[in-house]
């Protein structure tokens, strides 16, 4: 309980936290004031953790630190975290409504997000093992003109945004030009490509120069994903979140070395790059 720890305050994007660090810049963890949850990234120190967040709540400062601000690094970005804390918010507050709803088999109002969040997780966990093979991985970007990215991957392949679709049980089919969805056509092709673009224009103009973003669809969940393989409707590329990885580790012509896949990195991680995209 003796290891000295520093507290700094971080809000944006509605979170409220408290940043745990020790004296030579190690993160310990945050805590969430508003929903009151909390993740270490050292677990051992959790005594320290809990002691040094009750002690910064007693003194309560009235106004945030500045000295470092974690929410310009977009490193520190989790998989659906923004659509688990609007899932969280609709969450029927009774736990008999909870559980009279899964008797009943009633999707209450946070079903969707919560899927959502479940589905975005599941495919940055066959991300962000990729950076054994040299790519880089960022989750739920922001963007500044409104919406987001799920998740984008650089790496040697090339630069590429990642819209996650998550539809337990259903029958996808991949036609010419659009997403079918239990016999329905979706409009994820024209959005996934929508994003890339914006991603383009961000990352060209940070980089002060023309960089190609691919656009990319990954479902996950599904009963039967057909036609992924032949079809790339209007240039997007899908794939079940199996494959994903298998695609990434694919022989192939590198389009970027390493140092450019850093340089690419460093101006994708700050949140400063996408306040207009």
């Amino acid at each position: 309980m003796g290891v000295p720890l520093s507290v700094h305050r971080w809000t944006k994007h509605g979170h409220d936290r408290l940043y745990v660090e020790t004296a030579d810049g190690i993160k310990v963890g945050w805590y969430d004031l508003r929903t009151q949850q909390h993740h270490l990234d050292q677990p051992g120190m959790w005594p320290e953790f809990q002691q040094a967040v009750t002690e910064w709540r007693r003194g309560a400062p009235a106004e945030p630190q500045r000295r470092r601000h974690p929410g310009t690094d977009l490193a520190d970005q989790e998989a659906g975290a923004a659509l688990q804390r609007r899932a969280d918010r609709l969450r029927p507050q009774s736990r008999a409504v909870r559980l009279l709803a899964r008797v009943a088999g009633v999707r209450t109002a946070d079903y969707a997000w919560r899927t959502g969040a479940a589905g975005e997780r599941h495919v940055a966990g066959k991300l962000d093992p990729l950076a054994v093979r040299g790519w880089k991985v960022l989750h739920g970007i922001r963007l500044g003109a409104g919406g987001d990215i799920d998740h984008l991957v650089i790496g040697p392949f090339g630069v590429f945004t990642v819209n996650t679709k998550h539809h337990p049980g259903a029958v996808v089919r991949v036609g010419e030009r659009v997403v079918f969805v239990r016999g329905r056509a979706q409009p994820y092709v024209g959005k996934a490509g929508r994003e890339a673009q914006r991603a383009r224009l961000a990352l060209s103009a940070a980089l002060g120069r023309h960089l190609h973003v691919g656009p990319m669809i990954v479902v996950h969940g599904h009963r039967s994903l057909t036609g992924w393989v032949r079809r790339r409707p209007q240039g997007v590329r899908v794939l079940p979140s199996w494959a994903v990885g298998w695609w990434c580790k694919l022989p192939g012509r590198t389009v970027l070395t390493p140092e450019e896949v850093e340089q690419i990195y460093a101006a994708a991680r700050r949140s400063s790059t996408w306040t207009t995209a």
